[in-house]
């Protein structure tokens, strides 16, 4: 009898645990493209290899093999948002490249309507901080983190090169080739003012009924 109860204890556990985990991924609900890692579809034999590890709801760490040549999104990591056309938002966040200097764009869209766009040149081994504050363009219902090989050639990005003066590239060609981690921490993307509820009007005499 004791040791039924003593499995009881440790079945019930574990389900906790398990239940834990998974309320926690849920709430992470970042999702990835890297173009050519081997997975059912991802064939883009330009775009990079790798794969993208410690997932949480303000962080995450792709580990590129190789960076391709396929432009930045070549390797991606999207989420789902809400944001409202001409509302302001403040978007924080901190990323570093471990082994490469390296371009990546963040862009907030629904399909081709760009919300916000951002390049960062990201410098080997140092976290480079981005705390800013927008208005948005358009509605938006997705984030983008681009951050496959970019060489500034490709005719599919010419909507996001016009948001630098110069177009980016990570380096000669044979950098496709190199790897490096992209990391991604403390982030996070949140209205930058408060929304004043409206007025409740009444029919008592009071100021606003007059």
């Amino acid at each position: 009898m004791k040791f039924m109860k003593k499995l009881g204890v440790i079945a019930l556990s574990l389900a906790l645990v398990i239940s834990m985990n998974t309320s926690v991924f849920a709430k992470a609900s970042w999702h990835d493209y890297i173009g050519f890692d081997g997975k059912p579809g991802h064939t883009w034999y330009e775009a990079a290899d790798g794969k993208v590890v410690g997932i949480a709801k303000n962080k995450w760490t792709a580990k590129l093999k190789t960076i391709g040549w396929g432009g930045v999104w070549g390797a991606q990591i999207f989420q789902d948002v809400n944001i409202t056309k001409g509302r302001k938002y403040r978007i924080k966040f901190k990323m570093k490249s471990t082994d490469i200097n390296k371009w990546v764009v963040i862009k907030i869209a629904k399909k081709d309507k760009i919300a916000y766009v951002k390049w960062i040149h990201l410098k080997k081994g140092k976290y480079t901080k981005i705390n800013e504050t927008f208005v948005a363009k358009k509605n938006a219902s997705q984030i983008y983190f681009g951050i496959g090989g970019e060489f500034g050639d490709r005719d599919d990005e010419k909507d996001i090169y016009d948001y630098l003066k110069k177009r980016p590239s990570d380096g000669k060609s044979n950098v496709a080739e190199k790897s490096t981690k992209i990391l991604l921490r403390k982030y996070s993307l949140k209205p930058a003012t408060k929304v004043k509820p409206s007025k409740t009007y009444c029919r008592c005499g009071c100021p606003y009924c007059k």
